[in-house]
């Protein structure tokens, strides 16, 4: 890189993600180095710029041409980590913050569905929280134009929607919300509604011919973890059938009912009785491999991988 502006502190999980210092501006950004040809991040992001930004979606600094095939993306550090920390440290989220993060995460996938764009990676994982821990979407590698149906499998398999293993074309706006879902189940439970396996998990039967309620009725240490007023919005949300799962838009304005629900509601009414000690048979086999980290830009690598004490200008 032809500037020294930014010097590097220390590589982060992916080998072309580092955390460096802003000489300049005296402040942590990561710089991420893209093939130029895989220009769906830079050409987000300047539509982004175009329209305003978003509060939730984690801010681009600069773009920097390296060399003639490739491209740096400066983007804002945020040292509070990911969602996927959050929840692993506190084994689930409460119900009132998972609905804040819900609506502000609806709030910025319909920002992107709006620029004719889906998200197609929505996991914990491409979640960080910001200084203010507001929520802060980012990685936009794995983005597809929405009007164009796709074959690509794309995303993390927990949150994967099951269409997109069909090999068939599959709508990538409804594929979003199938992930947002699975993303607000994990923050509300701890868990993963299904495993990587996805529809031959034998919880995936149940939610095809009794959707998500059955699912409840039959795993009751999730049924005591969510609330019957998000119950619904799951349900649509979480309908096998793409063509008949809301639209992002009505995610947002759900998410903000129930926030306004809360609002005026005494706070018992909506809190979730405590989870029993005793567990099915199945939620023994989930426990060992609940929340497990897909690969990210953020994940935390071992001491001994770090780079040495010096630094140095790139």
């Amino acid at each position: 890189m032809a500037t020294c502006r930014y010097v590097q502190v220390r590589p982060l999980a992916a080998p072309d993600v580092i955390l460096c210092r802003d000489l300049c501006m005296d402040m942590d950004v990561v710089l991420k180095r893209n093939e130029r040809d895989a220009g769906v991040e830079c050409a987000i992001y300047h539509m982004l710029h175009a329209a305003g930004g978003h509060q939730n979606i984690l801010p681009l600094l600069e773009c920097i041409h390296d060399d003639d095939s490739h491209v740096c993306l400066v983007l804002e550090y945020c040292p509070n980590g990911d969602l996927f920390d959050l929840v692993l440290a506190n084994k689930r989220i409460g119900t009132h913050m998972s609905l804040v993060y819900l609506e502000q995460l609806s709030s910025a996938v319909a920002t992107l569905h709006a620029l004719g764009y889906a998200h197609g990676d929505l996991s914990l994982e491409n979640v960080l929280l910001g200084r203010d821990m507001q929520v802060q979407l980012m990685d936009f590698g794995a983005a597809v134009p929405l009007h164009v149906p796709t074959a690509w499998a794309g995303g993390k398999r927990n949150y994967m929607a099951p269409e997109i293993l069909t090999g068939l074309p599959w709508d990538p706006a409804a594929a979003d919300v199938w992930a947002l879902a699975m993303t607000f189940f994990a923050m509300l439970t701890g868990d993963f509604l299904l495993d990587d396996s996805v529809v031959r998990d034998p919880i995936y039967p149940i939610l095809v011919q009794q959707g998500f309620r059955g699912v409840l009725h039959h795993m009751p240490q999730w049924a005591a973890l969510v609330p019957e007023a998000v119950v619904p919005l799951l349900e649509q949300m979480l309908l096998v059938d793409p063509r008949a799962r809301l639209s992002m838009t009505s995610v947002l304005q759900y998410a903000k009912f129930l926030l306004a629900l809360l609002l005026h509601e005494e706070s018992a009414s909506l809190r979730p009785p405590s989870p029993t000690r005793s567990h099915s048979p199945r939620h023994k086999i989930m426990r060992p491999r609940t929340l497990y980290r897909f690969n990210d830009i953020y994940a935390r690598i071992p001491a001994a991988a770090t780079t040495p004490a010096f630094i140095r200008c790139i």
